[in-house]
């Protein structure tokens, strides 16, 4: 397993990062509600980590944007559209506030 270095996780990466789990976060939470709207994406960073087949020149799969190199147009596209979706649908909606939907 091959180790990141310093200059490989920028700050570029770190910010396309964060954009994206915000809206993942927000979006999870109009449909777990806002105690468990973290446990998806941790499943999802865990899952991207762990098992992200690497393609034949070293980068990750498109799924698995978290992973990409910060000048990747594919993982901010992602990232852009989850923080979209995801700010949409919880000003929409609001987060779940039930378990039943009640």
């Amino acid at each position: 397993m091959e180790r990141f270095e310093a200059a490989q996780i920028g700050t570029d990466v770190m910010v396309r990062n964060v954009i994206g789990y915000v809206g993942l976060t927000a979006l999870a939470s109009t449909a777990f509600g806002a105690r468990t709207c973290w446990l998806p994406v941790m499943v999802y960073t865990f899952t991207a980590y762990l098992t992200a087949p690497r393609q034949s020149y070293g980068a990750p799969h498109t799924w698995a944007w978290p992973l990409q190199p910060g000048s990747e147009p594919a993982a901010w596209a992602i990232a852009g559209a989850l923080f979209v979706v995801g700010m949409t649908a919880c000003s929409w909606l609001g987060p779940r506030t039930s378990p039943y939907g009640e």
